[in-house]
């Protein structure tokens, strides 16, 4: 039985300070708070009209904790825009393993693949919202011309850079450099790197030590023990299971890189 609930789109034009920049303008015409003009709209970055395009034609939905989105060999129907909460896009590999191809977070593009078939399952770590826009409605936009076709290759190149960047993490020697790389991308993505450069503020992990190993192609005895060895050396301090600090991060830059 399908975890996802969808919601009713709302939508109201009253008028309303304007939000600072482009991606917020599109954010909030996603909550139903304000419509662009077209003009308005040519003047935004691509980033900007991509979640635009996903307020204007997608439908918002909900996916529970462990639930999922769509499941390996499913057909590629729809495009999921991650609103908040994480998804996980998984394969049980022939042994029983489980490999985790990539974590989505509030922004990302999820169920964007080159066959007509997922390779994937895709999972929500944590409770999560998001726009789905159906690939024909896609499609018959990009027949119509405007910026559609741009906006689709604009998330395919992320999609493979992010492919190419996971590759490069697993092509690590050892597990401390697996991790260490692994921990400086989180923060990057959820806390900033301004954010951290200035602060070094702790951070929630929103994956479990399983999730880590599966993405890293470690054990979790692997992933627990490097964590010790991170907070031993200073690198890292944790606050609690799934808290922790960037202590030293020109030690972790120099993993990466």
């Amino acid at each position: 039985m399908s975890s996802i609930l969808q919601t009713p789109q709302t939508v109201t034009t009253a008028a309303i300070p304007l939000p600072a920049s482009p991606v917020n303008l599109a954010d909030a015409r996603i909550r139903g708070q304000w419509r662009p003009s077209a003009e308005q709209i040519a003047d935004w970055s691509l980033d900007a009209r991509i979640v635009h395009m996903f307020a204007e034609i997608g439908t918002p939905g909900t996916v529970a904790r462990n639930g999922e989105l769509y499941a390996e060999d499913d057909a590629v129907d729809n495009l999921y825009r991650i609103e908040s909460g994480v998804i996980r896009t998984c394969k049980i590999l022939n042994d029983g393993r489980r490999q985790i191809d990539g974590f989505y977070m509030a922004g990302d593009i999820v169920g964007l693949e080159f066959g007509r078939r997922h390779l994937y399952c895709a999972e929500a770590v944590s409770r999560a919202t998001f726009r789905v826009v159906r690939m024909r409605t896609v499609h018959a936009q990009i027949e119509t011309g405007g910026d559609m076709s741009c906006a689709l290759w604009e998330m395919t190149a992320r999609e493979l850079y992010r492919s190419q960047q996971h590759i490069l993490l697993l092509g690590r020697r050892s597990a401390q450099e697996r991790v260490g790389c692994f921990l400086l991308a989180m923060a990057n993505r959820i806390v900033g790197k301004d954010v951290l450069d200035t602060a070094g503020a702790a951070f929630d992990l929103p994956m479990s030590r399983q999730d880590m190993a599966d993405y890293l192609g470690l054990t979790i005895e692997t992933v627990s023990r490097t964590f010790t060895q991170l907070e031993a050396t200073g690198v890292i301090a944790l606050e609690s299971a799934r808290t922790l600090r960037l202590c030293n991060r020109s030690v972790l830059r120099e993993m990466n890189g």
